[in-house]
């Protein structure tokens, strides 16, 4: 019983740990936008979510690359514009590794009890 409520709390951890990292791949995808549409990166990574920013190039930001499509590289794309695709991959990666750490977990503690 012990051990299922160690498990819970670190799948809830795990679980805010996805939610941050969902956060800066917005962020990131953000980024992407603003470096697409106006040639420099913002001057802030997190500049997404103040509030003195566009609520439409956000919401456009959110739905860029959904979690589980691809992230399409050119090769015509600048240098910085391919890192900045080339962060947003890892952090998918990083996303789903987490995602199976959770379902695995979820599971294990659901068996346990």
């Amino acid at each position: 019983m012990m051990t299922a409520n160690i498990f819970s709390i670190f799948i809830s951890l795990l679980l805010l740990i996805l939610f941050v990292l969902y956060a800066y791949k917005v962020a990131l995808q953000y980024e992407l936008l603003h470096l697409q549409k106006h040639r420099k990166k913002p001057e802030k990574s997190w500049a997404c979510w103040r509030n003195g920013v566009k609520k439409e190039m956000r919401n456009e930001a959110l739905m860029l690359y959904p979690l589980f499509f691809p992230v399409e590289a050119n090769e015509k794309d600048k240098a910085d514009v391919q890192d900045q695709k080339a962060g947003i991959k890892r952090i998918n990666i990083l996303i789903y590794w987490v995602l199976i750490v959770v379902l695995l977990m979820a599971v294990y503690v659901g068996k346990a009890q």
